[in-house]
């Protein structure tokens, strides 16, 4: 009997000192940062889709760490004075075989100044299973020469 309570006692005591230290089962690597670049509307409703040239950035270095590039496409909305549409694009990181990442997402804007904000989803190349984001806002006003712009931040978490 005396054995067994000694046992016991002592497997407590392991737990208790061992357990707040265990690494946990999951660990995930996350990056995040400042996006910048350039942002080209569409030129209308089925005309011809817009463009997204971008860079992600690491905080707080300020290095390079994916390419964005993305296609535009407008969304008709009865609101005149409204631009809407989706973003359908990729992250490449520059080395290995491209792209890294998938990108999905919207934005929605004012016609009337080209200013608005977006809002993407990062996806691996195999799956569906959501591993970020990038958020932000562009400008790119109407009967511009030049392209717009745009700014915001990403996350990823894997």
């Amino acid at each position: 009997m005396l054995a067994r309570n000694l046992l016991f006692s002592t497997s407590i005591a392991l737990c208790a000192a061992f357990g707040p230290t265990a690494e946990p089962m999951a660990r995930f690597d996350c990056q995040s940062g400042p996006a910048s670049g350039t942002w080209e509307l569409p030129s209308g409703s089925g005309k011809s889709d817009g463009f997204i040239n971008g860079t992600l950035y690491l905080s707080p270095a300020g290095t390079f760490r994916y390419a964005f590039n993305a296609t535009l496409t407008d969304v008709p909305t009865p609101c005149l004075s409204c631009i809407s549409g989706t973003i359908a694009g990729t992250l490449d990181d520059g080395a290995g075989p491209a792209p890294d990442f998938l990108v999905k997402g919207s934005y929605d804007g004012s016609a009337l100044t080209g200013k608005g904000t977006f809002t993407c989803v990062i996806y691996p190349l195999t799956s569906t299973q959501e591993v970020g984001k990038i958020e932000g806002t562009f400008s790119d006003p109407p009967a511009s020469t030049t392209p717009g712009t745009f700014k915001g931040n990403w996350s990823i978490c894997q």
